[in-house]
């Protein structure tokens, strides 16, 4: 029964072949071969798309460790002149070299995270370590080596945590 079934349908597309015109045979061909063609392209396409969506992400998440990395960076380097001024060494005008370079690092920082999108890349953490870093620099009164350098390790971590979280959510 399956056979004849078969027949049935091979006799049935010769008759219909048969009955096309030479355009239309030339269509049907036409749209057999171009087909595979043209779902290979479009998922090609599609691919280049979400490659160029994930590069655009990892741009951004760039945009926002750049300065998080140079704030980190001045932040060990301004550990380093306060243990020296803390050991009494002469390094005053050094230190408050690096105070103004914080000091441009967070507004740097603060232009990032003014963007539409700066909640998702912690923002609100931001403001803490923001203000960590302001109180940092404006507290004058003397510290002890160890507090200096805990004060100084506790911020840098911070960074190094909002760091981190930038780069979750931007897949760097």
């Amino acid at each position: 029964a399956a056979s004849a079934r078969d027949g049935h349908v091979r006799a049935s597309t010769r008759r219909t072949m048969k009955n096309l015109k030479i355009w239309q045979k030339l269509g049907l061909l036409a749209v057999v071969f171009i087909a595979p063609f043209l779902i290979v392209t479009w998922t090609l396409l599609s691919t280049v798309e979400e490659q160029a969506g994930f590069a655009r992400g990892e741009l951004v998440g760039i945009e926002y460790a750049k300065p998080l990395l140079k704030l980190a960076d001045d932040l060990r380097s301004h550990r380093a002149l306060a243990d020296r001024v803390i050991a009494g060494q002469p390094l005053a005008t050094q230190l408050e070299s690096s105070n103004a370079e914080l000091q441009a690092d967070l507004r740097a920082v603060d232009t990032v995270y003014q963007r539409a999108d700066g909640e998702s890349y912690g923002a609100k953490r931001w403001e803490v370590l923001r203000d960590g870093v302001r109180n940092l620099i404006a507290d004058s009164k003397p510290r002890s080596a160890e507090a200096s350098f805990e004060l100084h390790g506790k911020l840098i971590q911070d960074t190094a945590g909002l760091v981190s979280q930038v780069g979750d959510v931007s897949q760097l």
